[in-house]
């Protein structure tokens, strides 16, 4: 009987996969991965940072030279076109921190025991803090990404009295030495936290050159304190090594907590995902992913594809990093910074990344129209469940036509911040460990 009803639905998903396409936003998703490659161009921030290499190690090719404006050239054109590039910064620190916090991600976050997991996992109030369990959050109301997180900010000194100017500071959670989690990871992934606010703040400057202000300072009182509010997470994506998992996965989502799905997923595993597709909501993203294939893709002319440097480019993929240009970015530059619609899609083995949320100040303003194309902003879209736990998804389609006919107009970034981690946010009956599922299964 497993093996028939395993059979009738492979041979469903075949069918589907014939006649329908599915929708999210847009373009045409499947569960599949992309076979097209996009190469994107590499920014080399190295002038700003006076370090030598390979590229300036002859020529005196400081931020005020030829070379660096270059960079600024590079950096509009692919704002403007794909909203994503990928970094070289020429810090040797960037480059051992990216390795260390990907091997420590893999063997000790993500490691340590499930009970400790849903002792630190995050809460919902839009405060994230901690783990993010297996089924714990989605940008869709109809899909379930199949990873873990792990969330943290910027490491305050621990005083009694301690007081906070906003609800996004606050002290992070950290599991403990006994349960498994060593003071050296911590100090790691602090340490990256602030190599990549150093990076994210700098890349702020080459972005206030493209957009032609007065001076690359133009934008610092801006995101003064962003990097106070901002959000470094990991992630680990499960594969597909054991395909029927993931079938049971979603499986044991939509018969034990009752969600359904709606007519734009056709079968149990198009419900499964890594991440779904979404744009991101602040200034800029950076991404750390591996050598190996990440299963990031970006949607370009309608279409998805992988993302790769330019194939003449001579460094290890390891040594880069993907910017993402964020939603508030593009508003607050009229669309001429575009922010990608993006997503994760399931590979066969496991896979690691850390995603770093820089962020305006909290009390950051946001006034302007809507354009073409504008409504595909998450920032602007609802994402969570109308009750959290309810049956049906929200209306993509209502979400449109109310951005349509509206000013963009946000009072305080951090307020609007927070309600979206509400929104992505799935309660704890949502979410489930990995004994959990096997036991229930």
């Amino acid at each position: 009987m497993r093996t028939t009803g395993c059979l009738k639905r492979v041979i469903i998903y075949l069918l589907c996969c014939l006649v329908l396409q599915v929708y999210y936003y847009y373009p045409a998703e499947s569960a599949s991965t992309s076979t097209s490659v996009l190469e994107l161009p590499v920014i080399d921030l190295s002038p700003w940072f006076d370090v030598k290499t390979e590229f300036n190690a002859d020529t005196n090719k400081t931020k005020t030279t030829e070379y660096a404006t270059k960079q600024v050239d590079m950096l509009r054109q692919a704002a403007s076109l794909y909203g994503s590039a990928y970094l070289y910064t020429g810090r040797k620190n960037t480059e051992i921190l990216h390795k260390e916090v990907l091997r420590r991600a893999s063997q000790e976050v993500f490691a340590v025991e499930d009970f400790v997991k849903k002792r630190y996992q995050i809460q919902s109030s839009g405060f994230t803090r901690g783990y993010v369990l297996l089924g714990g959050e989605s940008g869709s109301s109809h899909r379930r990404e199949v990873k873990e997180g792990f969330s943290y900010g910027k490491e305050w000194p621990i005083k009694v009295d301690r007081s906070f100017d906003n609800e996004l500071q606050g002290f992070n959670v950290w599991p403990k030495p006994e349960e498994n989690f060593s003071f050296s990871t911590k100090f790691i992934l602090n340490n990256l936290f602030e190599e990549l606010a150093l990076i994210s703040k700098t890349l702020v400057r080459l972005i206030s050159l493209s957009l032609n202000l007065e001076s690359e300072t133009a934008l610092d009182d801006d995101i003064s304190e962003g990097d106070t509010i901002s959000l470094l997470r990991l992630f680990h994506y499960f594969g597909k090594a054991e395909n029927e998992e993931l079938f049971r996965f979603c499986k044991y989502i939509d018969q034990f907590q009752q969600i359904k799905s709606d007519d734009k997923t056709s079968t149990l595993y198009d419900r499964c995902t890594g991440s779904s597709p979404h744009s991101d909501w602040g200034m800029i993203t950076l991404v750390g992913i591996g050598a190996d294939d990440s299963g990031l893709e970006f949607s370009f002319n309608d279409t998805w594809y992988k993302v790769s440097p330019p194939s003449i480019w001579s460094y290890k993929k390891e040594e880069l990093i993907v910017v993402n240009f964020g939603d508030y970015l593009s508003v607050a530059t009229n669309y001429a910074f575009r922010s990608p619609l993006h997503r994760v899609v399931i590979g066969d083995s496991d896979r690691y990344s850390y995603v770093y949320f820089f962020y305006p100040n909290f009390d950051a303003r946001l006034k302007a129209t809507t354009s073409e194309g504008s409504e595909n902003l998450s920032l602007l879209k609802k994402q969570g469940l109308e009750d959290l736990g309810s049956s049906k998804p929200e209306s993509d389609d209502a979400d449109d036509d109310a951005v349509k006919q509206k000013e963009i107009q946000i009072e305080s970034f951090g307020e609007f911040i927070l309600d979206k981690w509400r929104q992505v946010f799935r309660n704890t009956h949502m979410a489930v460990d990995e004994t959990t599922l096997r036991d229930e299964l």
